[in-house]
């Protein structure tokens, strides 16, 4: 069946018959127009505040409110901006650009009334409600109208999917195989878009299967992609996707519900020149890179000032440091050059004796060669006595064993005869023995009679086991199942007691809050718990361990320092900034050192904390002076110094001088009575430090002096705001009825745990009760099974004693009788006898072989001492007869005594001077190996001159014929390398007392100073370098706002002006504003709309106004942006609906007269109803949807026949 959409009369030939002439003439016109008006835009501004806008009264009051609905004038912009935009003018005029045109133009129109990009003709098949259709709109306005479901919407579909626009635009189906005609299984749409000047127009069709998510295009009758047709799109400027200029039915809602950011986005892109929205992203980039940047800034400068303070602190320590290196390395030097001059001194004693030894060693043996046949005689005698020793000793040895065997052989014959008599004694005992086994045996037989007698007894009667065992049994079963309901009974207290102690902890935290919320301590506290919880930790932390600090450790400024004069808050506060609030201040190192290590190096706090710490050595002297004296102050009209005003610990005072300079900055309430010249001289004075800030009112002045040239005067002011941190807060009332709630809660809890824990005493008191009778049974049960056993054991126990008795009987009658032990003890007797024979006889036969070697023993023990005895004579004799040589022996024995000791003596400092040496630092022995190079030179010609002075007598004359003089000192030799060593000493004793005195030993303390000069260094190259970047960025945003909002505040401007007298053409109040941030992706575009005369401006939303009042400010706003467009087409679809008549009536009217102006683009209104007697153009084409299931075929349903017919008949022209 076929479906047909036509013209309904000869507009598309009206459209041509403007003449190309005119049509050219008034663009140059409306261009020469748009130039007038970016000349005079300024005074258009002036004009546009002080009201002078065209309108009806009615209208033009109401246009002129603000957001609240007060009534200011209508700006577009806000003070603010204002001021960034002079503040950006006053920094570089040169770069402010001319205001953007607030229209601008599309593609050139060709002849036929196209531009291109716009739609020439549509051809659909198998496509939602349609078979097939094909139809041309007009290049102007173009109204498709038609009953409900007859396809209209499917137009604005085919738009979107025939283009290559994603189908979630439409707000229907999300995949394009679902826009196939249900029961087709493909369908296509062709889309002819008018070509660039010059150029053929562009006819697009896109495949489309049931079946397949996938689709295929054609370009002008060639195969081509999806992303060359997006290119294409993009080249002509077509926006399907952008609701400014192509609204469907399904995303009217959308519009309103659009956030005002989207609707700046959107507006540009419809509106806008094509660089607004690039110059806007590039903004939010730049922007965003600002903010990052600056960020990382102030982090950096934040360690870089924390780095810088510790760094400060540990200065004065590292130059004790080095000083202790210093005298350390003097110290050690000094040390080694003593130790090893000492070995010097040792080592030329010992070169002296040793020459003296040899030369007393020569002379001895050469009068040791005069007695040598009588000393031969002698060694020929002592070596006959050492053989006559080894032999005697080597005999010795031997008889020494024998005497050993001798002793062994003896010992084992007394142990025989003792063995003897013992067996002698044992005999005499046999007959007491027997007698005494007969006793026994007599007694354990009576023993035993006795025992079987008791067991013969009957046993008395007992209970059954097993009955006892099975109550047992019942009643541990009982008592276990009251253990199962006492083990509940105790979990159940458990969680009550856990619940009670929370109760009681939150009762308890909750008081304590509402008491903290009447003391200003414990305000303060909840207020830093909001700004900063690691001082907030520190500070509970702080009162909790002040036994840990030398002297008191102030909490910071906001904590201990008050203002109590309110007028002078503000200023005072203006003079201190938020770390310095927060800073703790201590009084000594030790305490910084203590606070740093628990709290930023440690984890004092439970967790990593970063907090402020401050301590300088309190020196007055460091602190620059007051510029001004009391007098001078109130002659010009202060108060007094900051300082003054505050109250706070003594201690505390040095840190607001050093680092606030509080007795610097004055302060005056009324700035009428403060001269401000005369008082940027007088804190100005070189004398007085070059420069200071002074508070006049509510104004900060900061005076420097210029380091330059003439050295000026520099000014500098700013407002200080109203004081927040040292005024004495209250506490939120939300937050206190929030606290007295908890209070209650917890009382409530406490009052329902206490009923807990009176029924839970109840259940364990039965309890208790049912286990102690249970208990009772069990102990009877017990009872009763002890005295079974009693009687069983005692019947166990009779017969294990009778078995016993037996055994023990049976044991003495296998006894042997007293004829077979004597029969073998007179055995052992007899084989004892013969072996104290046989050791008898040993014995005699080793004494036989003793006693003559030991005579020879004897004999050879006299010939030794006769030996010794000639030996002796010989000595004494040779001694009597050299006395020279005992005298001069004598004295070489002394001399080498002395010798090895001086040996000894050097050999042990040489081993102490590696020791030393192995010790020291590497570094050290160069400089100690010079000094005793230069020392053992001259001390070494020293002492050869004085051996050839002493060889001389003394006479120094003599020795300078010989031409010996006396050595000069090195000429590289340095103060104090040639003192005495008693000198030496003296200076290494003054340095060790000095290195007593200097404790700076901690090389961790050098290490991280040094560490954080390098992190300071490369903190600072890092944020030189991020400030050039910083610096750049906002070059670069500022070249680019200069470019961006100018165009941006016109094309608002001329929005605004054109959507508020569509409000007061219908009476009511429209306004667009633009509202700027300092965040450029949160600039943003207000449309708020006034309905009624008793309400105020509002803000349109989605929720808001009603569905009308959206459709009617949607299409208002759309309508705004027609003529600054510069896409090819647009579209809107039933934005009518909702609407009352008088406003649709409005709206329709001012549509026309908007779309069919010479320059409008081609526009596409759909709407499902018309109300008689509007408006209508000779640009516009009137497209009426003649689609259904009923519809004639061709040469019945000729719609334009219809119309002439009807002409006809109704006499129309």
């Amino acid at each position: 069946m076929a479906r047909r959409l036509a013209p309904t009369s000869d507009e598309e030939a009206n459209a041509q018959e403007a003449p190309q002439q005119q049509q050219q003439e008034e663009e140059a016109q409306d261009e020469a127009a748009d130039e007038e008006q970016d000349a005079e835009g300024e005074g258009d501004d002036r004009d546009e505040e002080e009201g002078q806008h065209t309108g009806t009264p009615k209208g033009a009051k109401r246009r002129r409110i603000n957001g609240d609905g007060d009534s200011v004038p209508s700006r577009a912009v806000s003070q603010e901006d204002d001021e960034a935009e002079d503040e950006d003018e006053d920094e570089q005029p040169s770069q402010s650009q001319p205001a953007q045109k607030s229209e601008f133009k599309t593609l050139p129109r060709d002849t036929d009334g196209y531009i291109p990009g716009s739609i020439v003709r549509v051809q659909l098949k198998n496509f939602l409600t349609y078979d097939f259709v094909k139809f041309k709109p007009g290049p102007y306005l173009n109204m498709v109208v038609g009953p409900n479901g007859t396809g209209k919407s499917s137009i604005a579909c085919a738009l979107c999917i025939g283009l290559n626009f994603p189908p979630s635009i439409l707000g229907r189906a999300n995949e394009v195989n679902k826009f196939v005609k249900i029961g087709k299984e493909e369908g296509y749409t062709e889309i002819e878009l008018k070509g660039l000047p010059g150029k053929p127009n562009l006819v697009i069709r896109r495949y489309l299967k049931a079946d397949s998510k996938s689709s295929s295009f054609t370009l002008n009758g060639k195969s081509t992609s999806g992303k060359d047709i997006n290119q294409r799109m993009a080249e002509l400027n077509v926006q399907v996707g952008n609701l400014c200029t192509f609204l469907p039915q399904d995303k009217v809602s959308s519009f309103a519900a659009m956030s005002p950011q989207e609707l700046l986005r959107e507006t540009q892109r419809a509106a806008g020149d094509d660089r607004l929205t690039s110059w806007h992203e590039d903004l939010i980039k730049f922007g965003k890179e600002l903010r990052e940047l600056n960020t990382k800034q102030e982090s950096e400068e934040a360690a870089r000032t924390q780095a810088q303070q510790r760094v400060d602190m540990m200065e004065n320590t590292v130059r004790l440091f080095n000083e202790r290196k210093v005298l350390e390395r003097k110290q050690a030097i000094l040390s080694c050059v003593i130790e090893l001059d000492k070995y010097r001194t040792k080592r030329i004693n010992y070169s002296r004796l040793k020459k003296k030894q040899r030369a007393m060693n020569a002379k001895v043996q050469k009068l040791k060669q005069k007695n040598q046949p009588v000393r031969a005689r002698l060694e020929a005698m002592q070596e006959e006595g050492k053989e006559m020793q080894r032999q005697y000793q080597a005999d010795q040895n031997l008889q020494g064993k024998r005497v050993k065997k001798f002793g062994e052989i003896y010992n084992k014959l007394e142990d025989l005869e003792e063995g003897v008599d013992l067996a002698y004694q044992k005999l005499e005992t046999l007959k007491k023995d027997e007698e005494k086994r007969q006793k026994d045996i007599k007694k354990f037989q009576i023993e035993i009679e006795a025992t079987e007698a008791e067991i013969e007894k009957p046993l008395p009667e007992t209970e059954d086991v097993d009955v006892l065992k099975a109550e047992e049994s019942q009643a541990q079963q009982e008592r276990w199942q009251l253990s199962e309901q006492t083990g509940d009974i105790e979990r159940e207290y458990r969680a009550h007691f856990d619940r009670r102690s929370k109760a009681t902890q939150d009762h308890q935290d909750a008081e304590n809050m509402i008491k903290s919320f009447d003391n200003v301590d414990g305000v303060k506290l909840q207020n830093m718990l909001k700004w900063h919880r690691d001082t907030h930790d520190a500070i509970i932390w702080l009162r909790s361990h002040r036994h840990l600090f030398k002297m008191p450790v102030f909490e910071p400024p906001y904590m201990c320092m008050t203002v109590p004069d309110t007028r002078y808050q503000a200023g005072v506060e203006a003079l201190i900034n938020s770390a310095q609030l927060r800073t703790f201040v201590a009084q000594c190192k030790e305490d910084i050192d203590t606070l740093n290590h628990h709290i930023n190096d440690s984890q004092g706090l439970g967790r990593k904390a970063r907090i402020v710490t401050w301590f300088r050595q309190y020196n007055e002297n460091q602190l620059t002076s007051a510029p001004m004296s009391r007098e001078e102050m109130k002659q010009l009209g202060f108060d007094g110094y900051a300082l003054d005003y505050v109250e706070c610990p003594e201690g505390l005072k040095w840190f607001l001088k050093r680092e606030c300079n509080f007795h610097r900055n004055a302060i005056a309430l009324n700035e009428r009575n403060v001269n401000i010249g005369a008082a940027m001289e007088a804190v100005g004075r070189p004398e007085a430090g070059g420069g200071a800030s002074f508070i006049s009112g509510k104004t900060m002045n900061i005076v420097q002096r210029s380091r330059y040239g003439s050295r000026a005067l520099n000014n500098m002011t700013r407002d200080i705001p109203n004081a927040r941190n040292l005024t004495i807060q209250t506490v939120d009332p939300e937050v206190r009825r929030q606290a007295e709630e908890s209070l209650r809660a917890c009382a409530q809890q406490l009052a329902i745990c206490e009923e807990e824990r009176k029924g839970i005493e109840n259940k364990k008191a039965v309890i208790k009760a049912e286990e102690a009778k249970i208990e009772e049974r069990i102990n009877n049960i017990k009872k009763r099974k002890d005295a079974i056993r009693q009687v069983e054991a005692r019947k166990v126990s009779l017969e294990n004693k009778l078995k016993r008795l037996n055994q023990q009987l049976i044991g003495l009658k296998k006894q042997p009788g007293v004829e077979q032990q004597s029969k073998k003890l007179k055995r052992e007797l007899g084989q004892k006898n013969f072996a104290r024979a046989d050791t008898i006889k040993e014995l005699t036969t080793l004494m036989k072989t003793f006693i003559p070697e030991q005579q020879d023993l004897t004999l050879l023990k006299l010939k030794l001492l006769q030996n010794q005895a000639n030996c002796q004579v010989l000595e004494e004799l040779m001694q009597q007869k050299d006395d020279k040589f005992n005298q001069a022996y004598a004295a070489y024995t002394e001399l080498n005594s002395r010798y090895k000791a001086s040996k000894a003596e050097s050999e042990r400092l040489l081993v102490h001077i590696r020791e030393i040496l192995a010790e020291r630092d590497p570094e050290v022995i160069p400089e100690a190996d010079r000094i005793i190079y230069i020392r053992d030179e001259y001390f070494k010609g020293l002492a050869e001159w004085e051996d050839a002075l002493e060889a001389v007598g003394g006479d120094e004359g003599e020795l300078w014929r010989q031409g010996i003089e006396k050595p000069a000192p090195p000429e590289d030799a340095q103060e104090g390398d040639l003192v005495s060593i008693e000198e030496l000493e003296i200076a290494c004793r003054t340095a060790q007392e000095q290195l007593e005195y200097n404790n700076n030993r901690d090389e961790s303390v050098v290490r991280s100073y040094e560490e954080k000069k390098k992190l300071i260094e490369q903190l600072t190259a890092a944020m030189e370098a991020r400030q050039t970047r910083i610096n750049d960025t906002e070059r670069r945003i500022k070249r680019t706002r200069d470019k961006w909002e100018p165009g941006l505040r016109a094309m608002i401007s001329s929005i605004r002006t054109k959507f508020s007298d569509a409000f007061d053409r219908i009476g009511c109040a429209g306004d667009v504003e633009l509202m700027p941030d300092p965040d450029y992706a949160q600039w943003r575009v207000d449309i708020k709309v006034k309905f009624r005369d008793n309400e105020k401006l509002q803000l349109l939303t989605g929720q808001r106004q009603s569905g009308g009042e959206r459709s009617l400010t949607t299409i208002l706003y759309l309508m705004s942006l027609t003529t600054l467009a510069h896409t090819p087409f647009s579209l809107v679809d039933e934005i009518n609906q909702g609407m009352d008549k008088r406003a649709e009536r409005m709206v329709h009217n001012s549509m026309v007269n908007v779309t069919c102006k010479e320059d409008s683009s081609q526009y596409f209104l759909i709407t499902p109803k018309l109300l008689p007697d509007l408006n209508y153009h000779r640009r516009m084409r009137v497209l009426c949807v003649n689609n259904g299931e009923w519809v004639a075929e061709n040469a019945n349903g000729d719609m334009k026949a219809l119309l002439r017919s009807y002409k006809a008949a109704h006499g129309a022209a």
